[in-house]
């Protein structure tokens, strides 16, 4: 899987903390949130905001009401609308208001959604994890919004290579995916290497072998981390460490553990993937190497 679309679909999850959308007290029914925005209670319009920011997908007259509520004149409820809308409306508007705001778990995921496509939302996610390097939540909900833009931007990799040391697992799964666009720079491989086999959560080793397998230079791939990598206890970590080791099948020590691991493993993923790098049409007919 590809840096961006990696990043992509992690970026499609960021709606902030608790994004299960329930009717707030006071609200009534879905049909009802749109007319409420224009409330006189200001509480009231920023729980509708709220509400209809929550939802996968807006109708017409849902980001209608959700861009008036831009210009509502309590602060609250403007920050609501636009993290709301953050990724699907006005970026401009949307980001001036984000950027002065403190910094939320739903005020960062608002941030990274429109980090892609808006360079003053990209600064503003480099100014605040550089200034708060263990807080977890402004990293972990931030930092997937800077992983496409990581070649665009020198101020990025270094954030990436801190990321994979933090002391949070899921921080450091996003570091090392967004690290597999940076191959190129050898930094970047020696800072990869380690968390590959020696990640004490698995979710951060499968993504360190993910990263490997986007190298564009079989050169590049550390081949005794990754075949230790392909004996890993976990079966994601297992399967990720032979599909970056595919470039290399041709040598006999990967073409061994994938022929093991297409004959006696376990787990049928791990399996499967064997038997792509081998070859779907005769996997089933291989027998071990001599002497294996």
């Amino acid at each position: 899987m590809g840096t961006r679309l990696a990043a992509l679909l992690t970026l499609a999850a960021l709606g902030g903390p608790s994004l299960a959308v329930e009717a707030p007290a006071g609200l009534g029914p879905r049909t009802s949130w749109s007319t409420a925005l224009a409330a006189e209670a200001p509480d009231l319009r920023r729980r509708a905001a709220q509400a209809l920011g929550r939802l996968p997908r807006l109708t017409e007259a849902e980001s209608a009401a959700l861009l008036r509520a831009l210009d509502d004149a309590e602060p609250r409820v403007r920050l609501e609308a636009a993290i709301g809308l953050a990724g699907r409306g006005p970026s401009a508007r949307i980001v001036g208001l984000l950027v002065v705001a403190e910094p939320t778990p739903a005020v960062v995921a608002a941030l990274a959604r429109e980090a892609t496509g808006t360079p003053a939302a990209s600064d503003a996610l480099v100014v605040l994890l550089g200034q708060r390097s263990e807080a977890e939540e402004v990293w972990q909900w931030g930092l997937p919004g800077l992983v496409p833009r990581a070649r665009l931007d020198a101020r990025i990799p270094p954030l990436l290579l801190r990321g994979v040391n933090h002391p949070s697992h899921r921080v450091r799964r996003v570091a090392v995916g967004g690290l597999g666009a940076l191959l190129d720079r050898p930094e970047v491989r020696a800072a990869l290497t380690k968390p590959t086999a020696e990640d004490p959560h698995p979710d951060v080793r499968a993504a360190a072998c993910d990263a490997w397998a986007q190298a564009t230079d079989p050169t590049w791939l550390p081949k005794a981390t990754l075949l230790r990598a392909a004996l890993d206890p976990v079966a994601s970590v297992r399967s990720a460490a032979l599909a970056a080791l595919d470039p290399l099948r041709h040598e006999i020590d990967v073409d061994d553990l994938v022929r093991q691991a297409f004959q006696t493993d376990q787990d049928p993923t791990v399996r499967a993937v064997a038997e792509r790098i081998l070859g779907r049409a005769t996997a089933a007919d291989l027998p071990p190497r001599k002497g294996f």
